[in-house]
């Protein structure tokens, strides 16, 4: 009987490495295949046009189809739990250019949406590494609901400061 289950186990070890040893000649014939097509210039990777990419100007206020909208500083009591701590936060609304006036307009509907979603916030919240990016998606979704859709990119949070 152990004749048997040695040749068994055989076969299985067989079973099982032929599958592999088929797939590994298989993915290497392919990647070859692969780089000699595109080596050769019969087939090209889709590159993105350098035409439709915006341009970033460091140390400007815009940039290429952009402009940066500065909201009123801001410091926000966090409550007694806190320990009468505050909260100082400054931030900026990019926005795109033809946006940007109708954007403007509703600064102070924005102003008083974040003040009032900030005081909600506690003190532990604020304390955990990922807070940063939880507390950005609830600004933003929140301006949103007040400018409309697409109406700005991104929230950029310049200050955010337990004093």
């Amino acid at each position: 009987m152990a004749a048997v289950d040695a040749g068994s186990e055989s076969t299985k070890k067989k079973g099982i490495l032929k599958p592999l040893l088929i797939g590994s000649v298989l993915a290497l014939a392919g990647g070859g295949i692969a780089f000699f097509l595109i080596f050769s210039g019969i087939a090209q990777l889709p590159i993105a046009d350098p035409g439709n990419e915006k341009e970033l100007n460091v140390g400007n206020d815009t940039v290429s189809g952009f402009a940066y909208l500065p909201l009123d500083p801001m410091v926000i009591p966090l409550g007694k739990a806190s320990g009468n701590k505050n909260l100082r936060f400054t931030a900026q609304l990019e926005v795109p250019k033809e946006t940007l006036g109708h954007v403007e307009t509703f600064k102070p509907r924005i102003v008083d949406v974040l003040n009032t979603y900030l005081r909600a916030v506690d003190l532990e919240d604020l304390q955990e590494p990922s807070s940063l990016l939880k507390l950005r998606a609830h600004m933003v979704y929140r301006i949103l609901a007040i400018v409309g859709p697409g109406q700005i990119n991104d929230l950029l949070i310049m200050e955010l400061v337990v004093i």
